[in-house]
């Protein structure tokens, strides 16, 4: 009997170990961040054990690894092994399961809209996949999804399973030159990705304007969010304009993260880390994960008026 337990669908131990074999590979790589997955619970039906799944596993590829996608690309993909493109297309198959399915359970999909006809076409097809001949959505039985538990559990965790099969390869690939474009592709994915997501950086922000409130003996407004104080405390305290109050930091030309700050710090990062920790280098151990070091490094401007906030706001 399988034992959902230590699943992907419900664990993060999986997307923790290739995070490890990634900053093994590169100090500056990671795959995941900060999955965290609502647990099996026995007691529960399979129905909702399978909801849980979708949701965990939707969060784990939109939210944890988002760049995951684009790795996976033929070009400089980081698969290096000869299945390469059966890995890509158990990607495809999960990913259009995950999202289709998601949808179904998390949204209003009434069929008034023509898109959610799609929608519930293609979650009907991700069905059918693992359970064939299967009824509507809604007549499915307790058996039934017993059934497609198992299945989702076993794709997904055949997926990891291949994903870490062929990060041990990418390691010890003797191809110098391809392991290296890989990784400088794979930093651009993720420096991509906190370009085009400004929220990593608010989130970090956060952390600073809590720092200035607890520094300044300033209090929190109740009657408004944290999000709408720090873009508050960003405009007013620190000259970052508007609805781009992020520009100055994520200063991308274009659709060429390479030339952007984050990308060279990412590029640096041993260095960056170092000068940051006030350590060497070889004693590097985070990678450029959203919540640590790197948007503090960032946005040094911000986090120094954070901790000292009487010399007040000076942009580097």
């Amino acid at each position: 009997m399988m034992d959902y337990t230590e699943s992907i669908c419900f664990s993060a131990e999986p997307a923790e170990e290739l995070n490890r074999k990634a900053f093994g590979l590169d100090c500056r790589l990671f795959m995941f961040a900060y999955y965290e997955p609502k647990q099996y619970r026995e007691a529960e039906s399979k129905r909702s054990q399978f909801l849980t799944a979708i949701v965990n596993l939707y969060g784990l590829f939109k939210d944890c690894g988002p760049f995951l996608g684009e790795l996976l690309k033929t070009r400089d993909s980081i698969l290096v092994t000869p299945k390469w493109k059966a890995i890509q297309n158990d990607y495809n198959m999960l990913f259009q399961a995950v999202t289709s399915l998601r949808s179904i359970f998390c949204h209003n999909n009434s069929l008034c809209y023509p898109l959610n006809e799609d929608i519930l076409q293609r979650a009907e097809n991700s069905i059918s996949e693992y359970l064939p001949n299967a009824p509507d959505i809604e007549d499915i039985t307790e058996t039934q999804w017993t059934i497609l538990l198992q299945k989702l559990c076993t794709a997904a965790d055949d997926f990891f399973q291949e994903l870490s099969s062929n990060m041990n390869l990418l390691v010890s690939c003797k191809d110098v030159s391809r392991k290296n474009r890989i990784i400088t592709r794979w930093i651009t994915a993720i420096s991509s990705c906190y370009l085009e997501n400004p929220d990593y950086l608010l989130n970090a922000m956060a952390g600073m304007y809590q720092l200035y409130l607890l520094e300044t003996g300033g209090s929190f407004d109740p009657s408004k969010t944290l999000r709408q104080q720090t873009r508050y405390w960003l405009r007013t305290c620190c000259g970052a304009s508007g609805k781009t109050w992020y520009a100055f930091w994520l200063d991308k030309s274009g659709s060429d993260a390479p030339t952007s700050k984050v990308y060279a710090i990412i590029h640096d990062w041993k260095n960056q880390w170092a000068q940051w920790n006030c350590c060497e280098p070889t004693e590097c151990e985070e990678a450029p994960l959203p919540g640590g070091d790197l948007f503090r490094i960032l946005a040094q401007d911000i986090y120094t008026f954070a901790k000292q906030p009487y010399l007040g706001y000076r942009q580097f």
